[in-house]
C-alpha cells in the first residue's frame, strides 16, 4: 500500500514541469494576443514580436539616421560629399 500511493505521487510529481509549462505557454499566448488586440506594445518593440526581428531594428535605426542627414544637409545645401565626410570624422 505505501508504495503505490509513493509511485502515485511520483507520477504527479513528474508531471508538475509538463503541466507547468503548459500552462506558462498557454497563458504567455494569451497576454501576447491581448496586448496586440489593445495595441498596448510600443509598434516599433523589435526582438520578441512576431514579424519584428532584432535585424529590422537596425535598419529602422540607419533608415532614421540617414533620413536625419539628408534633412540638415538639404537645410544646409551640402552635398552628398559632406555627409560623408561627416560620417569619417566621427
Amino acid at each position: 500500500m505505501c508504495l503505490s500511493v509513493r509511485s502515485i505521487c511520483l507520477v504527479y510529481l513528474s508531471l508538475l514541469p509538463v503541466v507547468s509549462r503548459v500552462l506558462e505557454k498557454f497563458i504567455n499566448i494569451k497576454i501576447y494576443e491581448d496586448f496586440e488586440r489593445h495595441k498596448i506594445v510600443y509598434p516599433n518593440q523589435f526582438g520578441f514580436r512576431k514579424g519584428k526581428t532584432t535585424e529590422m531594428t537596425t535598419s529602422f535605426i540607419t533608415t532614421i539616421i540617414n533620413d536625419a542627414l539628408d534633412k540638415k544637409l538639404k537645410v544646409a545645401g551640402g552635398l552628398r560629399v559632406a555627409e560623408y565626410q561627416l560620417f569619417l570624422s566621427l
